[in-house]
């Protein structure tokens, strides 16, 4: 007789990454936290749950903040910048206007000539005027009144 293997053939067991085992923790955690804590907290008067609550959102935002600043806050770096001196006996030329040599056709036209002068005038006026007017201040008062004649 031939034997016969009454076995059920093995499935290869999945591969747990540990990310599903991290996921595993923390949901084993949470479950106790929330058997310890959710009784106290379902058994508080309402205005002293809204003050845990409150409490509760308050650090959490600060911690968030103190997250945000630790990420974003500028490092120390030192720089270091060395200075190169300009040689002595070297002179740095100063730039020039250079000629013009092709001019435009509106250079010697009589009426943007004319629009020059006009805006020249116009901008000797604007020199020559009194902007802060002194004639528009008030005058002196006299602040010694009797009203008891």
């Amino acid at each position: 007789m031939d034997t016969v293997n009454n076995q059920m053939p093995q499935t290869p067991t999945p591969a747990v990454s540990p990310m599903d085992k991290i996921k595993a923790k923390i949901l084993e955690v949470r479950g106790k936290v929330e058997a310890k804590v959710l009784p106290t907290y379902k058994n508080m008067p309402p205005a002293t749950r809204k003050m845990v609550m409150g409490a509760g959102i308050l650090l959490g935002v600060v911690f968030i903040l103190l997250i945000l600043a630790l990420l974003f806050a500028p490092r120390k770096s030192t720089v270091i910048v060395e200075a190169t001196p300009t040689p002595a006996g070297t002179s740095v030329p100063f730039p020039t206007n250079p000629a013009i040599t092709n001019p435009s056709r509106y250079a010697t036209d009589s009426g943007v000539l004319k629009i020059e002068s006009d805006v020249k005038t116009i901008e000797g006026q604007l020199n020559q005027l009194d902007i802060k007017q002194s004639d528009l201040n008030l005058p002196d008062l006299d602040w010694n009144v009797n009203f008891n004649q």
